[in-house]
């Protein structure tokens, strides 16, 4: 397979990969179907995903599944750096697991909206532990964060309707040394059992919980 695959449209994906690269490219939606994956990369993301539409992650159930970069990973072109990377839009589901080791800086980074409805997904992070750009919906699943900076993290500033955080629903539990939730605009936490962080901050009108 050598050290980079690149796949279009939807695929299912098993087995352990080392040292190598599942790079997603094109101009339409893709489905991943993540049966039991193993995959490292000591250069940069374990899953770069790069084309121009939604990704959806499926998580199959009874399966364990892992992502791993290096601590001296390659920045992406937009200057990011993470385990798990995605251009535009990233849904996770699915009733499996997700391990997400970012060594290099952070364990997950969408460029766009990150929304989570599913899975038992656990994030440890050198940087910050999960990063949406433009928001970050959850909806549902289990969510473990690990992170030497914030755990929950949006950036977009320059349009107040985006740069959101929203719970309703799942169960987190969240050690930072940053902020343990930080919504560029944002913050809405309604409904799921109690979501456990260390620290919250919303940097326009505020929080609603």
């Amino acid at each position: 397979v050598g050290s980079e695959m690149c796949i279009r449209d939807r695929y299912r994906i098993t087995g352990t990969w080392k040292d190598g690269q599942l790079r997603v490219t094109g101009s339409e939606k893709v489905k991943l179907y993540f049966d039991g994956v193993s995959i490292t990369n000591s250069n940069g993301a374990a899953l770069s995903c790069e084309n121009e539409k939604r990704t959806i992650l499926s998580l199959a159930a009874n399966t364990e599944n892992f992502l791993s970069d290096g601590a001296n990973s390659n920045v992406t072109t937009d200057g990011e750096t993470a385990a798990l990377f995605t251009e535009d839009k990233l849904t996770i589901n699915g009733s499996g697991a997700l391990t997400v080791t970012g060594n290099a800086a952070n364990g997950i980074v969408c460029r766009d909206d990150l929304k989570i409805t599913d899975g038992t997904i656990s994030v440890t992070a050198a940087n910050n532990g999960m990063k949406g750009k433009d928001s970050i919906g959850i909806c549902g699943g289990t969510i473990t964060i690990d992170a030497q900076n914030d755990g929950l993290k949006t950036t977009k500033a320059d349009d107040p309707e985006q740069g959101w955080i929203a719970i309703s629903g799942g169960t987190l539990n969240i050690t930072a040394k940053g902020d343990g939730i930080q919504a560029e605009t944002d913050c809405y936490i309604d409904g799921g059992t109690p979501v456990s962080y260390t620290h919250l901050r919303a940097h326009e009108t505020g929080a609603y919980l």
